[in-house]
């Protein structure tokens, strides 16, 4: 009975999800049937109540619709704009420098905002018309934005930090922090990538003339804001004068100030924000409910102390664990949400990370930087729709084909960070206490 209460919940769960019912309701559907398979039906409604409750009342999840808000906010403040034309300003010059100045942009934005779509769009919006106007490969132009917004779940703050946080009873604060370098990491991966085609291939990527010195000097007072942002959230989590939740709090009324003082927000904004924000969290929530009961039914049904026992007693090298774990990840990334992958995989693939001896703060790297490729391959690859709809005259192949380098890249710093885990851990080690 307990080996049948497991595999028809997730065969039931795999046929949900293949027909097209919602995550949360095909997590909580499956949940629910394996639940009365193994305690009854009456025992199973009761549970249900508590872990609903339980799930979406804790105060780790209090940061959430703060830096939502927040994201929301920068999306519609033209704050996107201004960093790309100081970008411009600074590497335009270069050959690829319109590129490069949308990854540089799109590292910026994630530092203030945390929301990988959010990054693409806002971004996008202005750098891939502007690229393609100049004559750079279509491929090129889509597929750098498109992939450099998934640096706003790893450059700090991060919403797949705090789920995962939420899951692994790490601090969330030290996660934020594990991600900077790392995240500098990747854009430098991806600039230099940039700049290396270009110079072979200069035809499809032009750099720009008649930019003087006083110019760029000048596209530096559009960055006060951001900089204000960023020391506000990242620099009072790393001082210790702030948790993430403060943290949040100061990025949303920080945002919404400066926004109101540039006059970049009006009435009509404020309430396209708000029911936004609104609609953003009730999904997250929603999502945060199906996946934690289903995550607590697995544990229920000890599935997964059994995988961690099963994996741990083979006895091959950690690091084969670890790129075979990474190999799954990707793969489910290809169909779930990002959020859904992290709530479900972590209570399975954490005891087998720590028993083989690495750190779970590092784990979490690992795991946000593995779906970072999920949001560019399809069918879910929701950058790739995004850039699309800014975009629509380049068909969603050449945006793929584009992006195929860049995930390789992301792949290779992957393994730089499983190589060195000090580049994930370093920083946390030295914040303030």
């Amino acid at each position: 009975m307990a080996i049948l209460s497991t595999i028809v919940p997730i065969g039931l769960l795999i046929v949900l999800l293949l027909v097209g019912l919602p995550i949360a309701t095909s997590l909580l559907l499956a949940a629910f049937l394996g639940s009365t398979m193994l305690v009854g039906f009456d025992a199973t409604l009761s549970y249900l109540g508590v872990d609903i409750f339980g799930s979406v009342s804790k105060f780790l999840l209090t940061p959430i619709p703060l830096f939502v808000l927040m994201g929301e906010i920068l999306a519609v403040s033209g704050m996107g704009a201004q960093m790309f034309d100081a970008a411009i300003k600074w590497f335009g010059r270069f050959r690829g420098g319109l590129a490069i100045a949308s990854i540089v942009a799109c590292g910026i934005f994630a530092a203030m905002c945390g929301l990988s779509m959010a990054g693409a769009a806002t971004i996008g919006v202005v750098a891939i018309p502007e690229m393609i106007k100049r004559g750079y490969g279509k491929g090129l132009a889509t597929g750098s934005v498109a992939v450099a917004g998934t640096l706003g779940i790893l450059i700090p703050p991060s919403l797949p930090f705090i789920m995962y946080g939420l899951v692994a009873g790490v601090s969330i604060g030290q996660l934020f922090i594990a991600g900077i370098i790392p995240g500098i990491l990747l854009m430098v991966l991806f600039s230099g990538y940039v700049f290396v085609r270009a110079w072979r291939q200069p035809h499809i990527a032009p750099g720009l003339t008649g930019i003087t010195w006083k110019e760029r000097i000048f596209s530096l007072r559009k960055l006060w804001a951001a900089v204000l942002l960023i020391f506000a959230v990242l620099g009072s989590i790393y001082l210790g004068v702030a948790t993430p939740t403060e943290a949040a709090g100061l990025g949303a009324i920080g945002a919404l100030l400066i926004a109101l003082a540039q006059r970049t927000l009006g009435f009509k904004d404020i309430v396209s924000v708000g029911r936004r924000t609104i609609v953003v969290v009730g999904f997250a929530m929603f999502l945060v409910v199906g996946a934690m009961y289903f995550s607590h039914y697995l544990v229920i049904t000890g599935m997964t102390q059994a995988v961690s026992n099963w994996i741990v007693s083979l006895g091959v090298s950690p690091y084969v664990v670890i790129a075979g774990i990474s190999v799954i990840l990707i793969f489910l990334g290809c169909f779930l949400d990002s959020t859904a992958i992290i709530l479900i995989t972590t209570p399975v693939f954490l005891p087998v990370v720590t028993g083989l001896g690495f750190d779970p703060i590092w784990y979490g790297v690992f795991l946000v930087m593995n779906i970072e490729i999920a949001f560019v391959t399809p069918p879910v690859g929701l950058n790739l729709y995004v850039v699309k709809n800014i975009a629509p005259e380049v068909p969603l192949a050449t945006i793929l084909k584009g992006s195929t380098p860049f995930l390789i890249l992301a792949v290779v710093g992957i393994g730089l960070v499983v190589a060195i885990p000090e580049l994930a851990l370093w920083l946390p080690s030295q914040m303030a206490k």
